[in-house]
């Protein structure tokens, strides 16, 4: 956006942003900018000639091309017969779990779980 006269240098400084436009884009001065903490995933800022009747040049930022690789996972999926799925689902709702509740951290919590669906 446009900044004239305005200071971002503390701005950016107590809030680890910086400010990654390094071109003129009015005249001869720096008005239009951009301040991010995410520099690492745009390519660098280009300027260029302005829009219709405006006397600012575009700044133009395009995000870095991410290579995403495609794999292929066979998963095998076993068939659940409607009683198993019902007798299961008895259990899961009766099941008395304090052992869980009354566990005092995460970890003893996650522990207990797992003894229990073992």
């Amino acid at each position: 956006g446009d900044f004239n006269r305005i200071e971002t240098s503390r701005l950016c400084k107590n809030h680890n942003l910086q400010q990654i436009i390094n071109m003129p884009t009015r005249g001869q001065a720096t008005l239009d900018l951009i301040i991010t903490n995410l520099k690492q995933f745009y390519s660098a800022p280009s300027v260029v000639d302005p829009l219709a009747t405006s006397d600012h040049s575009v700044v133009l930022l395009q995000p870095r091309k991410r290579t995403v690789s495609n794999t292929i996972t066979r998963r095998v999926c076993r068939p659940i017969r409607d009683s198993s799925l019902r007798l299961f689902g008895q259990w899961i709702t009766n099941y008395q779990w304090q052992n869980v509740f009354t566990a005092r951290s995460a970890s003893e919590k996650s522990l207990a779980l797992h003894a229990t669906l073992l």
